[in-house]
């Protein structure tokens, strides 16, 4: 890949190109970008390209938000691309410089922090605000700072879950200016049947509900019932742990990864004592029985792993059983309100995880290319 990046960049004039973390193995610690620059005028062009997809256990560095007034894995990859920009400027002897910055995804939220930076800090680099030329596309949340840079354009479809996380109630935005490119879409929705006589649970239709609509009702949810302190002390190491091990699994495990999941959802569906109690989360009841299903639902996971001899290696299987405490105490106050709300027991959750497939796909870049292409005059087919 970085050949191909390296001849397209060479045609449309771009010279000492540099290539960061994009040739070895990624990790939680690597931010993958690209920085080059080309002669106009009296001015070098410096373009600093972020990669935003194909980055593996870099998804480590996603889930690092930290307590301070900014995302601490995002903020800790746009020191990184800050220091390299230095470094490049200062190899080059580069003095009358404009800078142009894009990313997606991660690397969009990664670019909004490199802005913001620059923003700041203009008499360090010898720039004017007009001198800059951020473009983010799909960015998550980065820092408590939104002031509206116009310098920053936010390239934002409002049907991608993505785009609202980190929560804005967790004092998290984007600074610049967002252009929407959310088009209107409806999706179905999902519900919990519980029968109390057979002693199971089934998922079936609700009603079809306007996208964006349900994803921000769905934020809603989630931010008012997870705490931040709360993921960070509680959550954030055990996904960390998580993904870095999930990123190391190879086609075989994958597929008993994929085995046991399949096998999970049945047995739990067919699990009376987990049927349970969930009757008394949504019956009125004085009752905790929190420590209990997540007592129940550890064991109904090693059980699967013991009796149905799935094929992983103990260290791995022990980042996944690891998560289901953590992940199931943070969780359960969303858990209870979304089992009592009025639209059906556990709708939010259920209708995510039955339409994970179509919401993952707002998020591909796709949607951007198209936005982009329309409107840039310079592009033809």
């Amino acid at each position: 890949k970085n050949n191909e990046f390296n001849t397209t960049l060479s045609q449309i004039g771009y010279i000492d190109i540099e290539f960061y973390d994009m040739n070895e193995k990624t990790s939680s610690d690597t931010m993958g970008n690209i920085i080059s620059h080309k002669k106009i005028d009296d001015f070098d062009v410096v373009m600093i390209d972020l990669r935003g997809s194909d980055y593996n256990e870099e998804w480590a560095s996603n889930f690092l938000l930290g307590n301070n007034n900014y995302h601490q894995g995002f903020n800790d990859a746009k020191e990184k691309v800050i220091k390299r920009l230095k470094e490049y400027i200062k190899k080059y002897n580069l003095n009358k410089i404009k800078i142009w910055v894009m990313g997606y995804s991660r690397a969009g939220a990664v670019s909004n922090l490199i802005g913001k930076y620059l923003n700041e800090h203009l008499d360090e680099f010898n720039l004017k605000k007009s001198d800059l030329y951020i473009y983010t596309f799909e960015a998550p949340n980065s820092s408590s700072n939104d002031k509206k840079y116009k310098n920053i354009y936010n390239i934002i479809n409002e049907n991608d879950i993505v785009t609202y996380i980190p929560f804005n109630n967790w004092d998290l935005f984007n600074s610049g200016i967002k252009y929407d490119i959310t088009s209107n879409k409806e999706i179905m929705t999902k519900k919990l049947v519980i029968d109390f006589i057979n002693g199971r649970i089934d998922v079936v239709d609700n009603k079809k509900m306007n996208k964006k609509e349900f994803i921000k009702n769905f934020i809603n949810l989630l931010s008012s019932n997870i705490d931040r302190n709360n993921y960070v002390n509680n959550l954030q190491e055990s996904i960390r742990n998580f993904i870095i091990n999930m990123y190391s699994l190879d086609d075989l495990e994958i597929n008993e990864l994929k085995r046991m999941i399949n096998l999970y959802i049945k047995k739990v569906q067919d699990n009376e004592e987990i049927i349970d109690i969930l009757k008394t989360y949504i019956l009125p009841s004085n009752l905790n029985n929190d420590d209990k299903i997540i007592e129940l639902l550890t064991k109904q996971l090693e059980d699967i792993y013991n009796d149905d001899k799935i094929n992983l290696n103990n260290e791995k299987f022990l980042a996944i059983k690891e998560l289901i405490k953590p992940l199931l105490k943070t969780f359960m106050p969303l858990l209870k309100e979304d089992l009592q709300n009025e639209n059906g027991k556990m709708f939010y959750l259920l209708t995510i995880i039955y339409n994970i497939d179509e919401l993952i796909s707002e998020h591909y870049p796709l949607y951007n290319l198209e936005f982009v292409q329309k409107n840039d005059s310079y592009y033809k087919n």
